[in-house]
C-alpha cells in the first residue's frame, strides 16, 4: 500500500524523526482472511525525490495481529484479498494511472 504524504502528524513525526521530507511510505501486510485481521510486514519510508529514507520489518513470527475495523481502509484491503476480482479491478486501475 502506498501512502502519500498528506502533512498528517504521522507524516510529520517521521519527517521529525528522519530531519527530512517524506514524499510517501510503501507498506506490506499480511491479511488473515479467517480471523478479519492484519499485521505489518515491513514498511519503506521515501524523501520527495523518491529515495529511501529508511526501511522496517518485521521478521519474527509473532506479529502483533490487529482486528479490522468496519468502514477503514483495512476493510477495504481485506475485501480485495477476499474477492479477486475487486483485486483485478484494482490492478488494471493502477496500470491506468
Amino acid at each position: 500500500v502506498k501512502c502519500l504524504n498528506n502533512n498528517s502528524n504521522f507524516f510529520k513525526s517521521l519527517e521529525t524523526k528522519y530531519n527530512t521530507k517524506i514524499g510517501y511510505v510503501l507498506t506490506q501486510y499480511i491479511i488473515n482472511t479467517y480471523k478479519n485481521s492484519y499485521t505489518i510486514k515491513c514498511s519503506t519510508y521515501y524523501d520527495a525525490d523518491s529515495d529511501v529514507v529508511s526501511t522496517n520489518s518485521n521478521y519474527s513470527y509473532n506479529h502483533e495481529w490487529m482486528d479490522v475495523v468496519p468502514e477503514s481502509v483495512g476493510e477495504l484491503l481485506l475485501d480485495a484479498v477476499k474477492h479477486k476480482r475487486q483485486l483485478k479491478k484494482l490492478y488494471k486501475q493502477q496500470q491506468l494511472n
